[in-house]
């Protein structure tokens, strides 16, 4: 990554899209062919498509959805959030894994706690 882009700011860009449930935004801050995967390391979608394809319903169905970060640990390209999120279902904790190249999310690894916690 070059010094003029920040991993925490590229995060952040993207979760105030995912908080106003902009998918377009939200999905410009993925690299062209990123992997999303659960705690175990399973995948659990890879691609723009995929991930237009499991957020575009979840921002739909979520009209208070707000993720807030009350943890961070930043080293180089790799940001790891704690959050807490509101959704339609109730409360999740999440702890995500957020790994950049040029300023661009290529993977992201996230386990969550609450109500459902296989949503994405």
């Amino acid at each position: 990554m070059s010094d003029s882009i920040d991993a925490a700011q590229v995060v952040d860009a993207q979760l105030a899209a995912y908080n106003a449930r902009d998918l377009d935004r939200f999905l410009a801050f993925f690299a062209d062919d990123p992997v999303l995967r659960a705690a175990d390391g399973t995948e659990v979608a890879r691609g723009l498509a995929a991930l237009s394809a499991g957020y575009g319903p979840w921002f739909e169905g979520n009209p208070a959805l707000h993720a807030e970060v009350t943890g961070r640990l930043v080293l180089g390209d790799v940001v790891v959030d704690r959050e807490r999120v509101e959704t339609a279902q109730g409360l999740l904790a999440a702890l995500v894994v957020y790994e950049l190249r040029d300023g661009r999310i290529i993977a992201m690894t996230t386990l969550a706690q609450g109500p459902d916690p296989s949503v994405p």
